[in-house]
């Protein structure tokens, strides 16, 4: 102690007492004051969410199921620009009668699996009309 003295004389002159305490029955009334502070925060149906959202390790999965989303309806809406419906077609071919071979086109209609080909044609419609009307050919004709 002596030598405590020589080396620091002002740390040998501290008085050797604790002066952290403890308020008298603090571990006995801890769990009920924990217990009251958790009652009193009622536990919300978004509180509980936003705490499931903002976990880092849910982020990542968010972020991929975002850009996942993002990239299938930029694709998605490109496909749908890219279909032509038929009277679109029918009225490029009338524009554009000189730009494409007839027969050519013919052939494409025949031999394609994909284009069914009726068999009840618009002649057959024409006919129907034209007796059901009485309409004679010579009329017809004359009309003409």
């Amino acid at each position: 102690m002596e030598d405590l003295s020589k080396i620091a004389p002002n740390l040998s002159k501290i008085k050797k007492e604790n002066n952290f305490k403890v308020p008298d029955n603090y571990f006995e009334d801890f769990p009920t004051i924990v217990q009251e502070k958790i009652s009193k925060k009622p536990s919300t149906f978004i509180s509980r969410f936003l705490f499931f959202i903002l976990k880092p390790q849910f982020i990542a999965t968010f972020s991929i199921l975002v850009i996942f989303f993002v990239t299938y309806s930029i694709l998605n809406t490109h496909k749908e620009a890219n279909i032509l419906s038929s009277n679109d077609i029918a009225e490029y071919f009338e524009q554009n009668q000189t730009d494409y071979d007839e027969d050519l086109l013919i052939d494409f209609i025949v031999n394609d699996p994909n284009i069914e080909i009726s068999n009840n044609s618009e002649n057959d419609v024409i006919i129907d009309y034209l007796i059901d009307n009485d309409i004679d050919y010579s009329t017809l004709v004359n009309a003409l």
